[in-house]
């Protein structure tokens, strides 16, 4: 994550990433400077948005700090980051006709047979 961490790299940006090989999977989100990691347990789909909410599994160290200096959060507990760097705020879910709930839908109902042409 040294890139990331690296204010002279001139450069910002938010965006979602999934990481993955045959035995584990990782969600990999940026906001600024600020980044966060969470672990896929089930399955997943990521689109034009963050998606971790609360704390995800590892994050840059101070971020939970910085949201709390900004007003962004409360507390720890409160901290939620999709919440916090979205703009406008997300909703707690999304409707089948967007491509985020479509994709999650379609992944749910397929999940034993998911190929790369269903997902096409």
């Amino acid at each position: 994550m040294f890139l990331i961490e690296d204010d002279q790299q001139g450069w910002i940006y938010h965006n979602s990433y999934i990481i993955a090989d045959n035995n584990e999977a990782f969600v990999l989100e940026t906001a600024d400077k600020w980044w966060i990691v969470e672990t896929v347990k089930e399955i997943r789909s990521i689109s034009n948005n963050l998606s971790i909410r609360g704390k995800g599994d590892m994050r840059r160290k101070g971020i939970i700090q910085h949201a709390i200096e900004k007003g962004y959060c409360k507390d720890d507990d409160d901290f939620d980051f999709a919440m916090i760097f979205s703009d406008p705020q997300i909703p707690n879910s999304f409707s089948p006709e967007l491509r985020d709930g479509c994709t999650l839908n379609m992944l749910k109902e397929n999940r034993k047979i998911i190929t790369p042409s269903l997902m096409m």
